[in-house]
C-alpha cells in the first residue's frame, strides 16, 4: 500500500511540473508585425511596424536584390516606443530592388521594396553589320538580365502549322553598379523586331529596326557584295555599260563611257 501511495504522489508532482512549464512555441509573443515601407522623394525608405517589446532596441539592415541575395547597403538601430511601435528611415538608395530585415524580441520580419520601380528603359539601334545595339538604364544594380528578340508583332501569334513564333535571338548579361548595360544582338536580317529585357522582375521593351540599306555589311548595297567593274582602270561598274538588247538577229550594246565618245554598236550574230 505504501508503495502505491508513493507512486501516486510522484505522478501528481510530475503533472503539476508539466503544467507550470511555459510553452516554448511562440516565446514571449513579441515579433515585428505590420511592417510597411514608403519610398521617399530622395529615394530613402521609411519603414514602420509594431509589436516589438516596449522600449526595446529594433535592428534593421538593407540588402540588394529582390530576395536580399546582394550585399548589405545600409543598417542601423532604433527604439520601439512604450507600445512597441517603431519607425526608421534608410539612407537614399540607388535605383533597384531591396530586402529590408527588421529584428526585435529575438524575431525578424522582412520587407521587399523597389526604388524607382517601373522606370527601367532600353533603346535599340542597328549596327553597320546588321546586329542591334541594346542599351538599358534604371535596372537593378549588379543584377542579371535576359533579352529576347522576336519579329515585330509576332509574339504570341501562332503560325499556319500551329507553332508559336520563335525568337530570333536571346541573350543575357549583368547590369553595372548603376543598373545600366550595353550589349549587341546577333546579326539579323532587315526588318522590325520586338526587344524585351527582364531583370529581377522588372521589364522594359522597345522596337529594333534594321533597314534594308544596311544589308551587305554596311556598304549600302543590297545583295551583300560589290558591283563587278571593268575598264582599263577597273573602276566602271558593269551595270553602267548599258542594256543588252536582242533584236533582229543582233545584239545592241550601249557603251556608257561618254567621255570617250563611244556610240551604240551592232554586233551581227
Amino acid at each position: 500500500m505504501t508503495r502505491k501511495l508513493l507512486l501516486l504522489a510522484a505522478g501528481i508532482f510530475m503533472a503539476i511540473g508539466f503544467a507550470a512549464t511555459p510553452a516554448l512555441a511562440g516565446g514571449d509573443q513579441y515579433a515585428p508585425t505590420n511592417v510597411d515601407g514608403t519610398v521617399n522623394d530622395d529615394d530613402s525608405v521609411t519603414v514602420t511596424g509594431e509589436n516589438c517589446p516596449p522600449n526595446s532596441t529594433v535592428e534593421w539592415r538593407v540588402n540588394r536584390g529582390a530576395k536580399g541575395q546582394g550585399p548589405e547597403v545600409d543598417s542601423g538601430t532604433t527604439t520601439a516606443d512604450e507600445d512597441g511601435n517603431f519607425s526608421f528611415t534608410t539612407k537614399p538608395l540607388p535605383n533597384g530592388r531591396y530586402l529590408i530585415t527588421v529584428t526585435c524580441g529575438g524575431d525578424s520580419a522582412v520587407l521587399g521594396v523597389n526604388v524607382n520601380q517601373g522606370n527601367p528603359r532600353i533603346t535599340a539601334t542597328p549596327n553597320p553589320n546588321n546586329s542591334g545595339r541594346l542599351t538599358g538604364q534604371n535596372f537593378d544594380p549588379n543584377s542579371g538580365y535576359d533579352y529576347t528578340v522576336t519579329p515585330a508583332g509576332a509574339q504570341g501569334i501562332r503560325g499556319s502549322i500551329g507553332q508559336t513564333a520563335q525568337p530570333v535571338d536571346t541573350g543575357s548579361g549583368t547590369t553595372d553598379a548603376n543598373g545600366s548595360f550595353r550589349t549587341n544582338t546577333d546579326i539579323l536580317g532587315p526588318g522590325r523586331y520586338d526587344v524585351v529585357v527582364e531583370s529581377e522582375g522588372l521589364t522594359a521593351s522597345t522596337v529594333l529596326v534594321i533597314p534594308a540599306a544596311a544589308a551587305g555589311g554596311g556598304n549600302g548595297n543590297q545583295g551583300g557584295g560589290n558591283l563587278a567593274t571593268t575598264g582599263s582602270d577597273g573602276s566602271i561598274p558593269l551595270a553602267r555599260l548599258g542594256v543588252i538588247l536582242v533584236a533582229s538577229g543582233g545584239v545592241a550594246v550601249y557603251a556608257g563611257k561618254k567621255r570617250q565618245g563611244r556610240r551604240a554598236a551592232f554586233i551581227n550574230a
